[in-house]
């Protein structure tokens, strides 16, 4: 979800031309001077409220800080960013776990553009009625495990072809629990040696009772190595997520 607008007005006034020549031509823009930065935000939610006081930081593509700052009380934090930067939330959802083990989670999105609305999302089963699925993905070859990812959920698929050599779509039944109406789904693809080989997203996929989400039409991107360093992490700190 994208959403940026930039309006420029040039206003000039011109009054009688006393020697009855044209009036002069408005300026030309110069393509030179567009802008090529604009507004980045990051909106935190949790169990379907916002969270606010998480710490994001917003960089440029060569790390340098553009921000730090917290998210307000509407979970949103934003800044004016360059193309291919990174935005990082730290501990934007903190667990039990983590707490016990003074853990700390990073969520990082990399190769963020001007007008990008991020967003983090997570939904607590406490209460919320479970709605069936059945989900049909693509077959990747070199799968030995699927997982799936969603804003209310994750679950491990390994039938319908997990080892590879199956025939037919991988997915089956599933669980959902808190999605709401919709739910951002993330298919991720791991080869025998648990190493990630591709990956699928889709946004805003409807979600009902009884309702069959069928991804198979949909093209895994192959996974791409990267390396990521951090500077000025906390100094009890050890170990990522």
């Amino acid at each position: 979800m994208r959403v940026c607008l930039g309006l420029l007005i040039l206003c000039a006034s011109c009054g009688d031309d006393p020697v009855g020549k044209l009036p002069d031509a408005p300026p030309q823009d110069d393509a030179s001077d567009a802008a090529t930065d604009g507004l980045v935000s990051l909106t935190v939610i949790e169990s379907f409220a916002p969270r606010a006081g998480v710490k994001v930081y917003f960089q440029n593509a060569d790390s340098t800080l553009v921000s730090a700052t917290v998210t307000g009380t509407d979970g949103v934090a934003s800044a004016i960013m360059e193309p291919g930067g990174f935005v990082t939330a730290l501990d934007p959802f903190i667990s039990l776990r983590q707490e016990l083990l003074e853990n700390h989670t990073l969520r990082t999105f990399a190769g963020v553009k001007p007008g990008d609305q991020l967003k983090l999302e997570r939904s607590s089963r406490d209460g919320a009625p479970g709605v069936d699925v059945s989900l049909s993905i693509p077959l990747d070859g070199r799968a030995f495990l699927y997982t799936l990812y969603t804003n209310c959920g994750s679950y491990d698929i390994t039938n319908g072809g997990g080892s590879g050599s199956g025939s037919g779509s991988p997915g089956g039944p599933v669980t959902l629990y808190g999605c709401g109406p919709a739910t951002d789904i993330l298919i991720e693809v791991r080869d025998g040696n648990f190493q990630l080989v591709s990956s699928l997203h889709k946004l805003g996929v409807a979600i009902s009772a009884g309702a069959t989400i069928d991804l198979t039409a949909q093209a895994y991107v192959d996974a791409a190595d990267a390396t990521w360093t951090y500077s000025n992490l906390p100094a009890d700190t050890d170990n990522l997520t």
